[in-house]
């Protein structure tokens, strides 16, 4: 038997501490990044065109910071009047910054109607299924409850796609944020959080499902404690236990990849909402929705 000698022994006891710590570390952290590596680094962003917003940044603030006026740095990012920058969150500070993603043939669902509102029609472009499912559902769910409140459609996509400030989503035309319907209000003009108290089950479910039934969507994000609602609901509404199951990720754990309705952070005040082309055919003709989501 060999003697490790005191200071080999200090080393050995080093590099297995070392080991140990390593193995403990999320892989995530050792890359520098909670997202995986794939947020970009102050540089990459700056040589993007991108400036990420501070803690505290203002419109004003971050626009002066970049030499831009604040109507240049709202038309640059599709900013409405009412809307604020987030801390953390990238913005376009150049007309030639580098965006990912793309909307070749995108639609506008247009302006408020008696059915939906459109928080920014600028932002508002999308997929012809996207936005042909959409006002369907819409109009499908006012017209069973015509005493409450229309749903709220803030973001989709800006026209031609890419990079939608502050969202990581939303190139392509394929998502949509979407309110949640409400018990106590009659009329909603932008999004609202949602609470056991004020949130309308019956009518929020009975608008997803009108959705979820056509077979094109393929992930809605709801707030956890609002799924509970949700399924609930669904059970009211005739749901199996198998229907839930492949339905709604809960309660199964909040990271598991199962069922279309998910856990999200930050979805208590509206549902992230997104399509799929099924056989890659994103174009429906009139009479194709009206099967998908009858109006009678």
């Amino acid at each position: 038997m060999h003697l490790l000698l005191p200071h080999r022994l200090l080393l050995a006891s080093l590099v297995t501490l070392g080991l140990l710590l390593g193995a403990a570390m999320p892989v995530d952290a050792a890359r520098g990044s909670k997202h995986g590596g794939k947020r970009l680094s102050k540089r990459k962003a700056k040589e993007r065109g991108l400036a990420v917003a501070r803690k505290g940044d203002t419109i004003d603030r971050l626009a002066k910071r970049h030499g831009l006026s604040v109507a240049s740095f709202r038309a640059l990012n599709h900013l409405a009047a009412h809307q604020k920058v987030r801390a953390g969150k990238r913005y376009r500070v150049s007309r030639t910054a580098r965006l990912a993603g793309g909307l070749r043939a995108g639609v506008s669902i247009g302006t408020t109607t008696n059915a939906y509102v459109v928080v920014n029609p600028l932002r508002a472009f999308g997929r012809p299924n996207t936005v042909a499912l959409l006002r369907a559902a819409a109009e499908r769910t006012q017209r069973r409850f015509p005493d409450g409140h229309r749903v709220v459609f803030e973001d989709i996509s800006v026209r031609g796609g890419g990079f939608l400030p502050p969202h990581t989503e939303h190139r392509g035309g394929q998502e949509v944020d979407a309110s949640y319907y409400h018990t106590d209000v009659t009329s909603m003009r932008h999004l609202r959080i949602a609470t056991q108290d004020n949130f309308d089950a019956e009518r929020t479910w009975f608008f997803l499902k009108s959705l979820i039934d056509t077979g094109h969507i393929d992930r809605v994000l709801v707030d956890w404690r609002l799924q509970v609602l949700l399924i609930a609901e669904a059970r009211k509404q005739g749901a199996t236990e198998d229907d839930i199951a492949r339905l709604f990720q809960h309660p199964r754990p909040r990271r598991s990849h199962v069922g279309i309705i998910r856990h999200a952070p930050g979805h208590n005040g509206h549902c992230h909402i997104r399509f799929k082309c099924p056989d890659g055919d994103c174009d429906l003709d009139e009479a194709e929705v009206r099967e998908l989501i009858p109006q009678s």
